[in-house]
């Protein structure tokens, strides 16, 4: 039973990734509604703004860790350096939808490594 002091495991999951959902949805949200002639590099760097605000939030909220600003840190270079890479040959909506696919993937396979590593999946025997 969780006391005043402890978060229910449901809070502290929503608690460490609302920084990450938000990074990402800006990132999407921007490659959907920008225009073509924007400059790649002005929308990495007014993410970079809201990244800084988020991890000050953070931060100052007393929930940043140095893991959560790491998390926060590898989703929007991954995410920015995938636009950076792609942007300039690809539509940006193309590159907005597989960054979407690639994000669930990364999410299924960390639920499903959380799942196995709590006892809650029962591993199959591949002899069987």
């Amino acid at each position: 039973m969780a006391t005043a002091y402890e978060p229910t495991p449901l809070v502290s999951a929503v608690t460490a990734w609302s920084g990450v959902v938000l990074v990402v949805g800006a990132h999407i949200a921007a490659l959907v509604f920008v225009t073509p002639e924007t400059d790649l590099f002005v929308l990495a760097a007014g993410e970079a703004t809201l990244l800084a605000v988020v991890v000050g939030v953070e931060v100052g909220l007393g929930r940043g860790s140095s893991r959560t600003v790491g998390v926060l840190a590898v989703a929007w270079i991954g995410l920015v350096g995938t636009t950076l890479l792609l942007g300039d040959d690809e539509s940006l909506l193309f590159v907005a939808c597989g960054l979407v696919g690639t994000v669930a993937l990364v999410l299924y396979g960390i639920h499903r490594y959380e799942l196995v590593t709590l006892g809650l999946v029962e591993v199959a025997d591949e002899r069987e």
